[in-house]
């Protein structure tokens, strides 16, 4: 009981010692202000966790297709599939939950997001540069018409460095219609998601062609 009360008691002794001259309502409302800084907080550490599960799942996925699978025999092929989803079903239990209230319009452009992205992994195994250009395009889509959502506060840093590592590639390429259509309809929350999915996408993606581009002398 003492545990559960020790944040209670701290942001209690906090407020009520610096605003003594505070009406209590004002004080109660304070004290909940501050309680409501925190639950954002704890929200956005779990929209961090369930960002990196897509990211795990997103890695498995591109690694089932990628070139070196089809070098394997069929009992070794059978053996990483295997493996492949084992993982995938211990990552998919992992049960982070945080609502986010979407409409009709919402649901249908979220699936319709996933469904572009999912067919860009299945591009990457048999035309990586044509599925580079398209992640730059999707990458592209997500700075126009007001999609683009700020990074959450823990991860500002973060942001800024892949926003410069890929500004320069991002510059060379006309944003996907199709896809800024469909993001614009999304949620901010979905839509942080998917940034996030499209830039370890790419990374992965620039990581995987580094031996078919040119060596410089």
């Amino acid at each position: 009981m003492d545990v559960k009360c020790n944040f209670a008691d701290s942001v209690t002794e906090e407020k009520v010692s610096s605003d003594k001259c505070t009406t209590p309502k004002d004080r109660v409302i304070d004290l909940l202000d501050e309680v409501d800084r925190h639950v954002d907080i704890l929200r956005r550490d779990l929209l961090l966790l369930d960002e990196k599960k897509d990211e795990l799942l997103t890695t498995l996925d591109t690694i089932r297709h990628c070139d070196l699978v089809a070098q394997l025999s069929t009992d070794e092929s059978s053996e990483i599939e295997e493996y492949a989803d084992r993982l995938v079903r211990t990552c998919s239990a992992i049960d982070i939950k945080v609502t986010t209230h979407r409409d009709q319009q919402q649901e249908d452009a979220l699936f319709q997001v996933n469904r572009l992205i999912d067919s860009l992994v299945l591009v990457l195994r048999s035309d990586p540069k044509s599925a580079r250009a398209r992640c730059l395009s999707y990458v592209s889509a997500c700075s126009n018409r007001g999609t683009s959502c700020k990074a959450i506060e823990v991860d500002a840093e973060e942001e800024e460095e892949e926003e410069a590592a890929s500004s320069s590639s991002q510059q060379q390429f006309i944003p996907d219609a199709v896809f800024e259509e469909v993001m614009f309809l999304c949620t901010p929350d979905d839509r942080k998601r998917v940034q996030r999915r499209l830039h370890g996408l790419l990374s992965y993606i620039e990581r995987e062609m580094v031996p078919l581009l040119p060596t410089t002398l």
